[in-house]
């Protein structure tokens, strides 16, 4: 006979869970970006995977944008992407949010640098392409 798993839901933080049990999702991500545009705030390491995950998307978006319409392309525009978004999450959890990633994640700095960067790539690929093929192409 099979055992059944443990329903508990494991938290990093009991205090997060008490904080946003209450919000939709639409709260939730309303009181997360208005925290993310201000300084010295204390984070979890959920507040912040989510914080960095969706600003590479935005930042991919812009960067396909631009990178459509210089036009970059090949290689230079794939690498030139990788190390503008590797830069800006680095310096924004870094230096913006002054957060000390070797204690929040345990000494995996990639964790976070990690964090969204597939989703993001691929939303800079299209709207490179459709921005690339609208000003130059069209």
């Amino acid at each position: 006979q099979r055992r059944k798993a443990p329903t508990e839901d494991v938290r990093d933080n009991d205090e997060e869970v008490d904080i946003y049990k209450n919000m939709n999702n639409l709260e939730y991500a309303s009181a997360l970006w208005k925290k993310a545009l201000r300084r010295d705030q204390e984070w979890t390491k959920k507040e912040v995977t989510d914080v960095v995950h969706w600003l590479k998307q935005g930042l991919g978006l812009l960067c396909g944008i631009i990178w459509g319409i210089i036009p970059w392309f090949g290689l230079f525009g794939n690498v030139s992407f990788l190390i503008v978004n590797v830069l800006v999450t680095f310096l924004y959890y870094s230096k913006y949010l002054k957060i000390d990633d070797e204690a929040l994640f345990d000494g995996n700095r990639w964790e976070l640098i990690q964090e969204g960067f597939l989703p993001s790539y691929a939303i800079f690929l299209v709207s490179w392409i459709l921005s690339y093929n609208a000003v130059w192409i069209g």
